[in-house]
């Protein structure tokens, strides 16, 4: 075997090119790219398909640089010298060029009918609403099935077992701007994108480009090749289906780190910089080590969990930062969606801080198996609202948190009342207590009626737990009453807070229940009765 030869094995270019649609552009019809190796080099012939615009089939003649009629071309009646016996008939489409309302028409300030326009006015906004339409008909055909611009006729992809490279090149006509059949047609341009294994670099040439899912499948088979050769071991990849932007993720993790290449998204992580770990593509054992360098036990529960998703690595050290330390604890989190989310999108964000206190001193007072237990009765519909709220009080005052409230949160959780608890608390921690006064004509809306005792707030702190058994926010109304804009009043019955109501002047701005609901039937009689009798306007 010649040296020539042997190169050329070793490098190789697979082609794939896109066949001929039809009008109106049915997606379902959209042609598939088709792998071919034989078309390359072949003569290519543009064609323009038949539309409503378009009145029947054309191709770009090279020899009179002009559009002519596709049937003859075909069948033989022009000159064909210029091509050989089998050429690439390819569509070409046109640039949805929309037009700009012409300057008259915008100055033309004064016309309101059609008959204020002069003659070329309208003659102008007509060709302005032909050349719309058209621009519109363009677009709905520049994409097909896959969402990739039809002007992307071919795909090669250059496999090099030498240098260790995979290359995906997108090549593609210029569009030219409408109408298509009275231009000359447009030229050629690429872009690429290059794997190199051997520099775990990903380049990028040219302007972004798609491609469709199996033009990426294939690029990646290739791509395994390569790795092939520079670990000396088939690499397995997870054969679900994924769309090619996926698959093009993978290819790049598979560049980056070829022997491990799940660990890549891991090692991106902003939690794992300070492990300060070297990353040695060439190193076939590097996620053991880098268990070793995390101090994560590698287990094969942990390691089924890693190769359904990456991140649970991520997961394994946040809980292991909560202080959980039992194995069985550590697949229950694996195994339970809830459990798993709260350890995972929970905490990429600043509340690991905060989980991480209360599970420390969960475990401490009742041990791990009871925490777990607490957190496993969090909805995860509360991750990002009461739970949230209640675990930055808890840490954030915990010096305020009485011993009874503490053993109530170690056995309960963070149940509602405890919630109101820590609220009450952070309230009062972060605001002074501030006495209200009232005058004589105030004082008088106090009134029993039907078993509803309506009484006025007597200080901030009392505003501050009518928001928390109603889950409103009055509490912040403390400026308003204290400045006289407004008078707070609310109804109680059986001891509970049921009704909060704003007064200004001698009407009630606001009359509202539990979670600002409106009041219901009975309470809307009782306020009637409070309404007529204090002479307040609803």
């Amino acid at each position: 075997m010649s040296k020539a030869k042997s190169e050329k094995d070793k490098k190789k270019i697979d082609f794939f090119y896109r066949g001929i649609g039809e009008y109106p552009y049915r997606l379902e019809t959209s042609p598939v790219f088709t792998h071919d190796n034989e078309a390359q080099g072949h003569n290519i012939v543009r064609v323009v398909l038949e539309n409503k615009y378009i009145a029947e089939n054309m191709y770009f003649c090279e020899t009179s640089k002009q559009w002519e009629k596709y049937y003859l071309f075909r069948n033989g009646y022009l000159e064909t010298r210029h091509y050989d016996d089998n050429p690439l008939y390819l569509e070409y489409v046109e640039a949805s060029d929309f037009p700009a309302l012409p300057d008259a028409i915008k100055r033309d300030k004064n016309a309101r009918y059609i008959e204020d326009y002069t003659a070329e006015q309208i003659a102008q906004y007509l060709r302005y609403r032909k050349d719309t339409a058209r621009a519109e008909t363009a677009r709905e055909n520049e994409l097909d099935a896959n969402k990739i611009p039809k002007n992307i006729f071919a795909y090669e992809i250059t496999t090099d077992t030498k240098n260790l490279f995979v290359s995906i090149k997108a090549r593609s006509f210029v569009a030219v701007k409408m109408p298509v059949e009275t231009q000359t047609c447009g030229g050629e341009e690429s872009a690429q994108l290059i794997f190199d294994m051997k520099t775990g670099e990903v380049k990028r040439e040219g302007k972004p480009f798609d491609m469709p899912i199996e033009v990426a499948q294939f690029a990646l088979e290739k791509l395994l090749e390569v790795a092939k050769c520079f670990t000396g071991v088939n690499i397995k990849i997870d054969k679900k289906e994924r769309n090619a932007v996926d698959i093009i993720k993978v290819m790049n993790d598979l560049t980056a780190l070829p022997f491990e290449y799940k660990l890549v998204s891991v090692l991106k992580e902003k939690y794992v910089e300070n492990l300060h770990f070297e990353i040695d593509r060439a190193n076939s054992k590097i996620y053991n080590d880098f268990c070793k360098k995390a101090k994560i036990r590698n287990y094969r529960m942990l390691k089924k969990a890693y190769e359904a998703r990456p991140e649970a690595l991520l997961t394994y050290l946040r809980v292991k930062s909560c202080g959980f330390r039992d194995v069985n604890i550590f697949n229950r989190i694996f195994a339970e969606k809830n459990l798993f989310t709260l350890f995972d999108k929970y905490c990429r964000t600043e509340n690991l801080t905060s989980l991480v206190f209360f599970c420390k001193k969960c475990i401490e007072a009742r041990g791990e198996l009871s925490t777990i237990h607490i957190l496993s009765k969090v909805n995860q519909a509360d991750f990002s609202r009461a739970f949230d709220d209640a675990l930055r009080m808890f840490h954030r005052y915990f010096r305020y948190v009485p011993t009874d409230l503490r053993g109530e949160i170690y056995h309960e959780g963070f149940t509602e009342a405890n919630h109101n608890a820590l609220s009450e608390i952070s309230y009062k921690c972060e605001n002074k207590n501030c006495k209200f006064s009232y005058t004589a004509a105030q004082k008088n809306l106090e009134d029993d009626i039907d078993g509803y005792s309506f009484r006025l707030p007597r200080d901030s702190y009392t505003l501050c737990d009518i928001g928390i058994h109603l889950h409103n926010c009055v509490a912040s109304y403390t400026d308003n009453v204290l400045e006289g804009n407004s008078t707070i009043v609310y109804a109680a019955k059986d001891g509970e807070y049921r009704i909060c109501i704003e007064i200004q002047g001698k009407e009630a701005s606001q009359e509202l229940t539990k979670y600002n609901a409106t009041p219901n039937e009975e309470q809307r009689a009782v306020l009637s009765k409070w309404h007529d009798k204090h002479g307040i306007k609803a």
